[in-house]
């Protein structure tokens, strides 16, 4: 059981890998027990989706997991279009990879809406380590 269980009831999950997204969401359930997840494979679909929320006013996520290395739209792209949209909030982003790209993670580092970096395979306890 982690201290995030309550802190994160609607999490968004960006990932590309039909097999991936499927044991990220089973994780997160398991251990973070969202109320609600919405998953994605392909991150235009995804900022359309979050662009229709905010402009409606619906609820905001209160986590995107967001991987980097996606075709059509990468985590980057859609980070960058996201930032540039006025919400009420901010919504925290953490990147899943399995890039051991160093310019990845230190991009991720600089990036003012990344609150992390965590390597896949995807265990929820890493999220008890960045400061969310």
């Amino acid at each position: 059981m982690y201290i995030l269980m309550s802190k994160f009831n609607y999490i968004v999950i960006v990932e590309d890998d039909e097999i991936t997204s499927f044991l990220i969401d089973a994780e997160v359930k398991k251990n973070l027990k969202p109320e609600l997840i919405r998953k994605f494979l392909n991150a235009e679909l995804a900022l359309e989706y979050l662009l229709s929320e905010i402009e409606q006013k619906a609820p905001l996520p209160d986590l995107i997991l967001l991987d980097i290395n996606m075709p059509v739209m990468d985590g980057w792209e859609f980070l960058d279009l996201l930032s540039k949209v006025p919400k009420e909030r901010e919504i925290p982003v953490v990147i899943l990879s399995s890039s051991i790209d160093p310019s990845d993670v230190e991009k991720a580092k600089e990036h003012k809406k990344v609150k992390g970096f965590v390597s896949k395979p995807f265990k929820a306890e890493k999220l008890a380590e960045l400061s969310i």
